[in-house]
């Protein structure tokens, strides 16, 4: 089976929401045999992040 690597920008809906915990949510929201390798914190605007 091949392996591929899938680069998203993921937009929290409130700033009040930190990076890491939406990394958390997005690793628990995972299927069996997926996982994130990495991500960078990119600033959009007004202390609004997204991750990469």
């Amino acid at each position: 089976m091949a392996r591929v690597l899938v680069i998203l920008k993921v937009l929290p809906e409130d700033v009040e929401i930190k990076p890491e915990e939406l990394e958390e949510r997005i690793k628990k929201a995972l299927p069996e045999g997926y996982e994130v390798k990495g991500y960078d914190i990119e600033p959009i605007a007004f202390g609004l992040n997204a991750l990469r």
